[in-house]
């Protein structure tokens, strides 16, 4: 990094997508890597997609039916 070369453009930084409310329990990777599906404490799923100008937009949002109850 740091001559020019395309690896300059591969550099990793964090952002913030969202201010979730309950804690956020796992998170998953689309097999094509553009979408990041966040699951929650509330019982919902949130699908993320990264835009052209590097702004993270919610594009999805599934509610859990059962109200979050496993094992059922």
């Amino acid at each position: 990094g740091g001559d020019g070369t395309a690896d300059d453009d591969k550099k990793w930084s964090p952002k913030v997508l969202n201010t979730f409310e309950d804690p956020v329990w796992r998170v998953s990777w689309s097999i094509t890597g553009n979408i990041l599906a966040v699951s929650s404490g509330d019982a919902n799923v949130t699908l993320w997609k990264e835009e052209l100008d590097g702004v993270w937009s919610l594009v999805n949002q599934v509610e859990d039916a059962a109200g979050g109850a496993q094992g059922e």
